[in-house]
């Protein structure tokens, strides 16, 4: 039973990150210059806009890495790194 308990709340913790991945493109696509108030948004909060596309990446690659269970802790690492940013 713990076997199914770990994998649904990594499940559960790597779909944090896929929504948010959704609300970034849904925003993006549905205005003609999303991509620019994309950047400008994380410029407001400090961080340049070359890490827009980063941002999404990391969501991305180490959510699925989550959900798949390969290098488990390092993605947590990663993501919990990322959500501090």
């Amino acid at each position: 039973m713990e076997k199914f308990t770990v994998v649904i709340a990594r499940v559960f913790l790597a779909m944090l990150f896929f929504i948010s991945i959704i609300f970034i493109i849904k925003n993006i696509m549905s205005v003609p210059n999303g991509y620019n108030i994309y950047q400008d948004a994380m410029g407001s909060r400090g961080l340049p806009g070359i890490f827009a596309p980063i941002s999404i990446l990391v969501q991305f690659i180490f959510g699925l890495t989550l959900i798949l269970g390969y290098k488990i802790k390092v993605s947590a690492y990663v993501l919990s790194i990322y959500s501090i940013f």
